[in-house]
């Protein structure tokens, strides 16, 4: 490198440069210490599709997109409800506290179609209640089979099973 200052010319090695720049940084007292690296600490890793999350309160089932500009969240699945109304479902999913996590709910459609697709395993080929009511009817709510996948709506009084989820944001 060619350095050009009052009409003097100085020719300098790449190598040299590198040198001087690091002796000067070792010098200042204000700068980052060679050899330093910043660490930062990371939540547990993402489990696999399919796999108990640790620390999260159930099953990984993938990555859901977010609502209305929300953020894309991943979704994970808890524990099984026994065949009740679809009222009763609800209060026992948000009464659900697994590993300090008190945000269980019952999972919307959109929801339950990717539990059919990523983790049907985790499902007995019955009805399940999801969280959204139909919306001509006050009395109904939609459901899904897990045996074909189908949804269809049914009155809030059938006696279904449910599986509860939460859900934590990809920020």
């Amino acid at each position: 490198m060619n350095v050009t200052k009052n009409g003097i010319t100085i020719t300098v090695a790449d190598d040299e440069i590198v040198k001087m720049a690091l002796a000067r940084l070792a010098e200042s007292d204000d700068s980052p210490q060679l050899g330093t690296v910043a660490t930062l600490e990371l939540p547990d890793p993402v489990p696999a599709i399919g796999e108990f999350w640790c620390g999260q309160g159930g099953v990984y089932a993938g990555i859901a997109r977010g609502t209305e500009g929300g953020p894309d969240y991943y979704l994970i699945v808890g524990p099984e409800i026994d065949s009740k109304s679809w009222g009763e479902c609800g209060e026992d999913a948000a009464s659900i506290d697994l590993d300090g996590r008190t945000d269980f709910r019952l999972p919307t459609r959109k929801e339950q179609a990717l539990c059919f697709a990523n983790v049907p395993e985790l499902f007995q080929k019955e009805w399940y209640w999801s969280c959204e009511q139909h919306a001509a009817g006050s009395g109904y709510a939609w459901a899904q089979h897990f045996s074909y996948g189908y949804q269809d709506y049914w009155s809030k009084h059938g006696q279904f099973r449910a599986r509860a989820v939460r859900s934590l944001a990809i920020r």
